[in-house]
């Protein structure tokens, strides 16, 4: 999913970045608190921050992480209800903060920027969509094969050989896929062993994009 600041023009950019009031935070720090009735809006700027909320049981269920040019916080402003999940800094980063009335200024006077905020949320109809199929219909293993495809495909390359340069803990991707991380490190294991990925410090090489998704795609 292209970052929505991507997605728009050079001018339109420039005067939605004019608007924001920036702030740094530290990795680990709390932006954004689950069921909190602030209704600001949020764009990273710099860095990478992570969605996030707690089950009653205690585990945490990792929505996503997002880098530069991504905005969060859009369904309470737009539907005026609590936020729907916890956001924390993955790393030291910079968040810009628009403001409601600000907003809703952009969606009337601006049509570029109501194209791709309703092409933004179209993104993310799909990939809850896609992550309640993949929860309803998938083992493990191949849930933890999506993510790793989801990772390679956002660094913008189709096919063949990508590295990814702060992939994330087997803890982190645990929760992104709902199972564990001793499920999860025994799983990245044996893609190792077959040579589909390859571990270089704390980067991971997927060796052959096309080739993990092949995993994942049904034969007759």
């Amino acid at each position: 999913m292209t970052p929505i600041l991507e997605d728009l023009g050079t001018e339109t950019r420039k005067h939605l970045e004019a608007m924001l009031v920036s702030r740094t935070y530290e990795a680990g720090e709390e932006i954004v608190s689950y069921q909190s009735v602030e209704d600001d809006l949020y764009f990273v700027q710099r860095g990478t921050v992570r969605v996030t909320i707690y089950a009653e049981n205690g585990k945490m269920v990792d929505f996503r992480t997002m880098s530069e040019g991504a905005m969060f916080g859009e369904i309470a402003v737009i539907d005026d209800g609590p936020r729907s999940a916890s956001v924390f800094a993955t790393e030291a980063c910079r968040i810009g903060r628009l403001s409601k009335d600000q907003f809703w200024q952009l969606v009337v006077d601006v049509p570029e920027f109501n194209a791709a905020l309703l092409r933004h949320l179209s993104g993310l109809v799909r990939n809850l969509t896609n992550r309640v199929l993949e929860y309803s219909t998938l083992h493990g293993p191949r849930r933890l094969v999506l993510e790793i495809i989801r990772l390679a495909e956002d660094t913008g390359v189709d096919d063949g050989r990508v590295e990814l340069d702060v992939f994330p803990t087997h803890h982190d991707l645990a929760a992104r896929i709902s199972s564990h991380r001793e499920a999860v490190s025994r799983q990245l294991s044996e893609l190792m062993k077959g040579g589909l990925l390859e571990k270089d410090g704390r980067r991971m090489v997927v060796k052959d994009l096309n080739a993990l998704r092949a995993i994942c795609t049904p034969t007759d």
